[in-house]
């Protein structure tokens, strides 16, 4: 994705209500893949507080190489681990 698909993707979410992003998501999105987004976040939020791998993987009912995946991402992503939830 480039920068100016980003830049319109985050123009568009930041300029709606809660109930219109809501909307919107719902509209632009299958539930699968919201259920897949809600669960990234949940991960990532997780890695945060400190709980293992393992822990995340049998509290979501994921993989151990999703959560693995994600580990990375926050530790080596272009952001960092400087995600703020």
């Amino acid at each position: 994705m480039n920068t100016k698909h980003l830049q319109l993707l985050v123009s568009f979410l930041s300029n709606n209500t809660w109930e219109g992003l809501r909307d919107v998501l719902e509209d632009l999105l299958t539930p699968e893949e919201i259920k897949n987004i809600y669960e990234r976040i949940m991960i990532l939020q997780d890695l945060k507080t400190g709980l293992t791998q393992r822990e995340i993987a049998k509290k979501l009912w994921v993989s151990s190489w999703t959560v693995s995946r994600w580990s990375r991402i926050l530790k080596y992503g272009k952001r960092g681990g400087k995600f703020k939830f």
